[in-house]
């Protein structure tokens, strides 16, 4: 028996060490593509459920102190009575809240409510404001003065995302984020008085009286982005409609 043996001439050893070095580099671009896109998934859906934990948390934080407010008013306190006072932001003492604090929400003796961040990494970090300075439109009066002015929580510096969550939340049908007429400025926190210096509508541009129906008018608890300036996301939250 004859035994032929073939040698690939050196062109073809060529070709096919590259064909090899090609199919690796494929190879390994696909891995890459994978390993990318699945990371990128469990990235994308850990935020999602962070942001809906998170979101759940500050509405139940907001109802609470809706309810214990509620309470407290039910009790025998007054609306200047009311007081925000606690051991980590300053700026809440009311001098007018009862001495045996009975009207402090933040106290045992009256609401009994603990003061809670937001958690999740869903804002920049701003803590929760008390305040007696907007109306929130079509919620109790809306005469654009004192008399209207409604006792509200807000958060500033929500992420997008957050927000979208928000609102999603509350069941509202919106395609966007609403736009809140130029920029959320007061930072005012409440000591017992109340002061007509904004408006949450959830709409951009809005005349006085602004075209509700729309956006957020009738809403006692929503998402909205300001305008201008800072163009922050904000969530608010109606704790006392007047």
């Amino acid at each position: 028996m004859i035994l032929k043996v073939f040698k690939l001439r050196s062109h073809e050893q060529g070709s096919v060490l590259t064909i090899i070095l090609v199919a690796v580099a494929l190879f390994a671009a696909l891995m890459y593509t994978f390993t990318r896109t699945a990371n990128q998934g469990t990235s994308d859906t850990s935020t999602h459920g962070k942001n809906i934990l998170a979101v759940s948390e500050i509405m139940d934080y907001a109802k609470d102190i809706e309810r214990a407010i509620d309470r407290a008013i039910s009790g025998g306190c007054s609306e200047s009575e009311l007081s925000f006072d606690n051991p980590l932001a300053a700026g809440y003492v009311n001098a007018d809240s009862p001495v045996d604090k009975s009207c402090h929400i933040f106290n045992a003796a009256g609401g009994g409510i603990t003061w809670q961040s937001l958690s999740g990494d869903i804002n920049d970090g701003s803590e929760g404001l008390f305040q007696a300075e907007a109306q929130i439109q079509d919620i109790g009066e809306t005469n654009f003065d004192s008399q209207s002015v409604d006792l509200t929580l807000l958060f500033f510096g929500l992420k997008k995302s957050a927000c979208e969550q928000i609102n999603k939340n509350l069941g509202y049908n919106l395609t966007s984020v609403p736009i809140n007429d130029g920029s959320y400025v007061s930072a005012v926190k409440f000591t017992g008085s109340f002061a007509y210096t904004e408006d949450i509508n959830g709409l951009a541009a809005a005349p006085n009286p602004s075209p509700c129906p729309g956006g957020l008018c009738g809403r006692s608890s929503g998402c909205f982005q300001e305008e201008s300036v800072g163009q922050r996301y904000v969530f608010y939250h109606t704790l006392l409609a007047r």
